[in-house]
C-alpha cells in the first residue's frame, strides 16, 4: 500500500531537522573540554585528541613510554616489553573460562524452558559463574583457606567432573534462533562489522593490565584483596573503612594471587584482577549485541555495542580498575534475564535473576538499590505465582551477595557498614559517622544544579559518548512498540532520579546506567538508518575512532591521570623510575619506590596521612582519613618509654608522614588535629625518631626512622 504523500513529506522534514540538530550537537561536542580539571588550567577541546591522527609519532612515543616533550620526538624502545603480559592474559582467560564452566553447570537446569540464543547462553554462564566464584572466594577467605590454590582447584575439578557427567541430560542446554522484532533491510549491515569492537577492546585490555594510578584503586580496590591474601583470611579492617564494603569484583584477584608463584604473587594476581575488571566492559558490549537483537534487530545490537564501548567513560573506568563498568554489566545481565523469562515455561529462572542482581549488590552498596530492588519489582510483575517467584529470586540474591552483608552483620552489627549507622549502630564514633556523612552527601539539590547535571549527562561532561544521547532520543520513539526498550527507559528514569536524590552526584556513578542508554541509542541508530546501512557503518566507524582516540589520550582522570603507556614493560612500570612527564611522575610514587629500595627484610613503615600503600612492596601500616589515626593511638598521652614500647610492639621501624595529603584532607574530608610538625619535633627530641633526609620538600612529606626499634 503506497504511503501517503503527507506522511512522506513529514518524514523528510523530520529527517532534515534531526540532521541539522545532530550537526549542531556534534560541533558543540567537539568544542567541549576533553577532560575535567579542578585547577585554573584550561582543558583543550575534544577535537585536540582527534588531531592525534596526524601525529602518529607522538601517539606511538606515548604508548612506548618515550619522552614526548623532546624536540624532535625520539622513539625509545628500551622500555617496551610485552612478554610479561602473556601470563597475565592467560590467567585472566583461565578465570573467565572457569567462570563459564561454573555458571554453565547450574544454568543447564535453571534455564529449562527459557529461550536463549547462543551468545546469550554463553554470557549468562560467564555472568553467573563470576558471581558464584566471587561468593566462593569470600567463603574461602572467611574460613582462612582463600590464600591457598587448593580450594579453587578443587572447585574447578568438581565442577568439571559434574559438567562432564551431566552433559546432554538437562533440557535447558539447547540454543535457539531469536525472532527479530524488526525485519532487517535487504542490504543489512553484515555481522563482519563486529570487528569494530576489536580495537576498542584491545586498548581497554592493554590499559587494564597497567599498574594502577587511581587513588581509590590503590587505597582499597586493589589494596584490600592484597591485605586479605597476605594475612591469609578475610577479616574486619579497622584501619580501612572502605575495606569493609562489598568487594565482589575486586576479590576475584585472590584466586589469581593464590595460583601465581613467587614473592610478588600478590602483585601479579592484582594485575590479573585489574585486567578482569576491564573485561567486564567487553562482556557488556557483547550482551548489548544480544539484547539489541532481541529487542529490535541485528544492526541495533551492533550499534549499541559500538556506541557503548566508544564512550570515553567506559574505557577510562575499565582501564583504571574502577568497578562501575562491572556493576553496569551485572545490572544489564539481571535486566536481560528478566526480559528473557517466560513464567509459563520456566519456574526456576528467578534464581538466575536474583543471582545476577545479587552480584550487582556485591559490587558496591548502590547495587542493592539499582539491582536488587528493580529486579524484585520485575519478578513481582512478571511472575504468575509471586510467592514462588520471589522465594527463588531471594535465594539467588542471597547466593550472589548475602555473604558480604552477613559478614558485616556478624563483625560489626551493621550489614551495610559504614552506612545506616543511625539504624544499626556500630563501632564508629559519632565524630567518624558525622565525618563520613558530610563527605558523602550532595552539596545541593537545587533545580539549577539538576539542570546542569542533566546537561552534563547529555554530552557536556568531558567523558560522555559522542553519539550516545542523539540516537538514544530517537530510540525513545520505539518504546511504545518494544516492551524491552520501554522497561529500559523506566529503569533509566529511576536510576537518574535516585542518583540525584541519594548519592553525592559524582558523574562516575552514572556509568552503570550507560549500557541501558546505549541500548536505546542502538535502536535509534538502526531505526533512523535502516535503509542506509553504509551511512550507519560510517557513523559507527566514526564513533569507534573518536572513542579510541579519547581513551588513548593522556588526560587527567579522577585523582591523578590516565596512563597510556600500553606497551611498556609491567616490571618497568612497577619499579620505575618514572620519567619526567610520565603519569606516575608523582612525589608519592617516587617516595614509595624509594621506601621499597631502602627498607630491609623485617622492617615496617607506618604511613601517616598516606592511604595508598598498594605500590609499597614492604610491610606497611596505614589508615584512611575516616579511621582512627594509628600514630595517635600509639603516642597520645604516653610517656617516651611507653611510646617506644608501642612502636616496637607494632614492629614499626620507619614513619613516613605526608603533609600534603594531610592538608588536602583538612581542607575537605577532615583529619585529626593531633598530627602536626611540632609532634614530630617532640618525638625526635625525645630520641624516638631520627629524620632521614629526602630529596623532597618538607611540605610534601618527611621520613623518620624509629630509634631503638625492633
Amino acid at each position: 500500500m503506497p504511503s501517503h504523500p503527507g506522511n512522506t513529506t513529514r518524514k523528510k522534514i523530520a529527517g532534515i531537522i534531526f540532521c541539522v540538530a545532530l550537526g549542531i550537537y556534534l560541533v558543540a561536542y567537539l568544542l567541549g573540554p576533553s577532560y575535567h580539571t579542578a585547577s585554573t588550567e584550561i582543558s583543550p577541546p575534544r577535537y585536540v585528541p582527534l588531531s592525534r591522527l596526524m601525529l602518529p609519532d607522538e601517539v606511538f612515543a606515548e604508548v612506548v613510554g618515550s619522552d614526548v616533550r623532546a624536540e624532535p620526538i625520539e622513539i625509545d624502545m628500551a622500555r617496551v616489553g610485552l612478554l610479561d603480559r602473556v601470563p597475565v592474559l592467560l590467567v585472566t582467560g583461565l578465570l573467565l573460562a572457569a567462570a563459564w564452566l561454573l555458571g554453565r553447570l547450574p544454568l543447564r537446569w535453571l534455564s529449562a524452558g527459557v529461550v536463549l540464543g547462543r551468545l546469550e547462553r554463553h554470557l549468562f554462564s560467564v555472568a553467573c559463574g563470576l558471581g558464584l566464584l566471587s561468593a566462593f572466594t569470600l567463603l574461602a577467605g572467611l574460613l582462612g583457606i582463600g590464600s591457598s590454590p587448593v580450594p579453587y582447584l578443587l572447585l574447578l575439578a568438581i565442577t568439571g567432573f559434574l559438567f562432564w557427567r551431566t552433559r546432554g541430560q538437562a533440557g535447558g542446554d539447547g540454543e535457539a534462533e531469536l525472532e527479530l522484532p524488526v525485519r532487517s533491510a535487504e542490504k543489512d549491515i553484515s555481522v563482519h562489522w563486529n570487528w569494530l569492537l576489536l580495537p576498542l577492546a584491545a586498548v581497554i585490555v592493554l590499559g587494564a593490565m597497567l599498574p594502577p594510578l587511581d587513588f581509590d584503586v590503590r587505597e582499597y580496590h586493589m589494596q584490600v584483596p592484597r591485605e586479605w591474601y597476605q594475612q591469609g583470611k578475610i577479616t574486619f579492617l579497622e584501619h580501612n573503612v572502605y575495606g569493609n564494603m562489598p568487594l565482589g569484583v575486586e576479590i576475584l584477584a585472590i584466586p589469581a594471587m593464590a595460583a601465581w608463584p613467587g614473592e610478588l604473587d600478590w602483585w601479579w594476581g592484582s594485575m590479573v584482577g585489574k585486567t578482569l575488571v576491564g573485561c567486564f566492559s567487553i562482556l557488556t558490549a557483547l550482551l548489548l549485541i544480544s539484547l539489541g537483537t532481541r529487542f529490535h534487530s541485528r544492526p541495533a545490537g551492533l550499534a549499541a555495542a559500538v556506541i557503548y564501548l566508544s564512550i570515553p567513560w567506559i574505557g577510562l573506568v575499565s582501564m583504571n580498575g574502577l568497578v562501575e563498568g562491572a556493576l553496569g554489566f551485572y545490572l544489564l545481565a539481571a535486566f536481560a534475564a528478566l526480559v528473557a523469562w517466560k513464567p509459563e515455561g520456566s519456574r526456576r529462572w528467578p534464581v538466575v535473576i536474583g543471582l545476577l542482581a545479587g552480584a550487582a549488590a556485591a559490587c558496591k552498596y548502590p547495587g542493592m538499590l539499582w539491582g536488587v530492588l528493580p529486579a524484585s519489582l520485575g519478578v513481582l510483575l512478571v511472575a504468575r505465582q509471586r510467592g514462588h517467584g520471589m522465594l527463588l529470586f531471594s535465594l539467588g540474591v542471597v547466593v550472589g551477595c548475602g555473604g558480604w552483608y552477613l559478614k558485616n552483620l556478624v563483625l560489626t552489627g551493621n550489614p551495610c557498614y559504614p552506612l545506616l549507622e543511625g539504624w544499626f549502630g556500630g563501632s564508629r564514633t559519632a565524630e567518624q559517622v558525622s565525618q563520613w556523612a558530610n563527605a558523602h552527601r550532595a552539596s545541593t539539590h537545587s533545580l539549577t544544579d539538576l539542570a546542569g547535571a542533566l546537561i552534563d549527562f547529555c554530552g557536556r561532561n568531558s567523558f560522555q559518548g559522542m553519539l550516545l544521547i542523539p540516537f538514544a532520543i530517537v530510540g525513545l520513539l520505539g518504546i511504545r512498540t518494544h516492551r524491552g526498550l520501554r522497561w529500559a527507559t523506566c529503569f533509566a528514569a529511576f536510576f537518574l532520579a535516585t542518583w540525584w536524590l541519594l548519592t553525592h552526584h559524582l558523574p562516575r556513578f552514572w556509568v552503570p546506567l550507560l549500557p541501558f542508554i546505549a541500548l536505546l541509542s542502538g535502536a535509534g541508530a538502526a531505526t533512523l538508518l535502516s535503509r542506509r546501512p553504509r551511512l550507519l557503518q560510517t557513523m559507527l566507524v566514526t564513533s569507534a575512532l573518536v572513542g579510541l582516540l579519547l581513551i588513548s589520550y593522556r588526560v587527567p582522570f579522577e585523582s591523578l591521570g590516565h596512563d597510556n603507556r600500553l606497551l611498556v614493560s609491567l616490571s618497568e612500570l612497577r619499579d620505575g623510575p618514572a620519567r619526567a612527564g610520565d603519569p606516575d611522575d608523582d612525589l608519592v610514587f617516587q617516595a614509595h619506590r624509594q621506601l621499597n629500595r631502602m627498607l630491609k627484610p623485617g622492617e615496617r613503615v607506618l604511613l601517616v596521612g598516606g592511604a595508598t600503600p598498594f605500590d609499597l612492596q614492604v610491610p606497611v601500616l596505614y589508615n584512611t582519613c575516616f579511621d582512627t589515626c594509628l600514630l595517635e593511638t600509639m603516642v597520645k598521652g604516653l610517656s617516651p618509654q611507653q611510646r617506644r614500647q608501642r612502636l616496637s610492639e607494632a614492629g614499626i621501624t620507619h614513619i613516613f608522614v605526608q603533609w600534603g595529603e594531610i592538608r588536602r584532607y583538612r581542607d575537605s574530608y577532615g583529619f585529626t588535629d593531633f598530627v602536626t610538625p611540632e609532634l614530630f619535633d617532640e618525638l625526635a627530641g625525645q630520641g624516638l625518631l631520627e629524620k632521614v633526609e629526602l630529596e623532597y620538600p618538607r611540605d610534601f612529606g618527611e621520613l623518620f626512622t624509629v630509634s631503638g626499634g625492633p
